[in-house]
């Protein structure tokens, strides 16, 4: 038996998720706020095979694959004084600290992400803590941010719950703003899909839903100011790179002939496939 991460109550086992060596996962459901999660979760020495290469397999080639992402999570921000200082947790290839010098002078961008490059930011504009989220919270003494960026973030954390409202008690100013994007386990494109839902990794360690997002805000002393479905401006090419190297094996399968066959020009056109995810914004109550 095991316990929701956001509402505590009983989950029941859907399925077989994977297997390694000893190690098996399942999928596990909460009939009461719709989310899901693995239990047991993968060791860390799985999880360390799994994101070896990680950021290199889903370029795709493409230089700047989640430019207009970013813009759209920006444009969420507004209105910002232009000398904001603003959280990037799990930050990952480091393209919304891009975004932001590109589009700001003066407002400041922290990174915590374990496998960023430190290299090519300026020092005055950024600052890279190359860590998990846990130990930043841990080993940083608590400084306060006008708005915190989690895309793609919470389903990746072994405790999501707890990790936020840390994350929210401690770093987010009475007013800011919190961004997440993240799998919506209740999404029609996960009941359609079933187990060949591109989301479904190893990495995945929980599927949230909005029910669950609604407990978070709750916790947390938030006010939500939306909560919608999700369609990632991205990249034909970046798009590929995710199916042909994340996922099952019938998605992988996909995604190589999909590679085979797309043509070099059309790689770095931008589609908005929806995929099952949410976008949830929220400000801090004052």
């Amino acid at each position: 038996m095991t316990n929701c991460p956001y509402c505590s109550s009983t989950c029941d086992v859907i399925r077989e998720f994977q297997r390694r060596d000893d190690e098996t996962l399942h999928l596990w459901g909460c009939g009461a706020c719709e989310c899901e999660l693995l239990c047991p979760q993968p060791s860390d020495d799985w999880l360390a095979e799994e994101y070896s290469g990680y950021f290199q397999m889903r370029q795709g080639n493409i230089s700047t694959p989640k430019r207009r992402l970013c813009q759209l999570i920006l444009s969420k921000l507004s209105p910002l004084q232009e000398d904001a200082h603003i959280l990037d947790i799990g930050g990952g290839e480091g393209h919304l600290a891009h975004e932001v010098l590109r589009t700001t002078t003066r407002t400041h961008l922290t990174l915590v992400e374990p496998q960023a490059e430190e290299d090519g930011f300026p020092l005055d504009r950024v600052t890279v803590h190359r860590k998990l989220v846990e130990d930043w919270l841990q080993s940083t003494p608590p400084v306060l941010f006008d708005a915190i960026i989690g895309m793609d973030l919470i389903e990746h954390v072994r405790s999501p719950m707890k990790v936020m409202l840390d994350v929210v008690n401690t770093r987010l100013k009475k007013g800011g703003t919190l961004v997440l994007t993240t799998p919506d386990a209740a999404s029609w494109h996960r009941k359609i899909l079933g187990p060949v839902w591109p989301h479904y990794k190893v990495e995945h360690l929980t599927y949230p839903s909005r029910k669950a997002l609604h407990k978070l805000a709750s916790h947390a002393g938030l006010d939500i100011q939306e909560c919608s479905s999700l369609a990632k401006p991205l990249p034909i090419g970046y798009v590929i790179a995710i199916l042909k190297n994340f996922g099952s094996a019938t998605l992988r399968i996909f995604g190589r002939v999909i590679d085979a066959i797309c043509p070099s020009f059309m790689r770095g056109y931008h589609v908005s496939i929806p995929s099952g995810e949410l976008l949830f914004i929220a400000k801090k109550r004052s």
